[in-house]
C-alpha cells in the first residue's frame, strides 16, 4: 500500500521551529555580521573583542520565542522598573507598567466605594502606622 506522508514528526519539528524561531532574519544577520566585523577589527582590548564576538550569536538567541517570553516575565515581575528600562518598551507596555493603581482607582471611584478593597485597607493601615513607603499624598492626585 502506498503511504502518503501527512506530517508526522518532521512536520511537528517544522512547526516548532517556525514558532520558536520567529526572527527578523535580515536585520539580525546584518547585526550579527556587524558584531563579527567590529569584534574582529574594532576591538581595542581582549575584553571588548571577546564581548563583540560573543554578541554575534546573541543577536539570534535574544529573538527566539522562549527568550522573549523569559524577558517579558522578568520585566513584569519588577514592580516599578527604572525609567531607562521602561523607555525600551513599546508605548502600550510603558503605559501599563507605569500605571499608578491607587491613583487610577481614586480617580475612578470615590473613597467610600474603595473601603472593602484589600489594597485600600493595607494603605489605610500603613497610613495609620506612619509607614512612608505606602503613603500617597493627596496632592499627587490633583490634576
Amino acid at each position: 500500500k502506498g503511504r502518503t506522508l501527512k506530517g508526522g514528526a518532521t512536520m511537528n519539528i517544522k512547526r516548532s521551529l517556525q514558532r520558536n524561531m520567529n526572527v527578523n532574519w535580515a536585520d539580525t544577520t546584518r547585526n550579527s555580521l556587524l558584531f563579527l566585523f567590529f569584534g574582529y577589527f574594532g576591538g581595542r582590548n581582549s575584553f571588548s573583542r571577546t564581548f563583540l564576538l560573543l554578541s554575534s550569536p546573541l543577536c539570534f538567541l535574544i529573538q527566539t520565542r522562549p527568550m522573549k517570553v523569559a524577558m517579558k516575565q522578568l520585566f513584569y515581575t519588577m514592580g516599578e522598573p527604572p525609567g531607562i528600562l521602561l523607555s525600551l518598551l513599546p508605548a502600550p507596555q510603558q503605559a501599563i507598567m507605569s500605571l499608578d493603581y491607587g491613583k487610577a482607582m481614586r480617580e475612578l471611584y470615590d473613597e467610600k466605594v474603595l473601603q472593602g478593597e484589600v489594597w485600600y485597607e493595607m494603605e489605610e493601615k500603613a497610613n495609620d502606622e506612619g509607614d512612608d513607603q505606602l503613603v500617597w499624598d493627596e496632592d499627587d492626585y490633583d490634576e
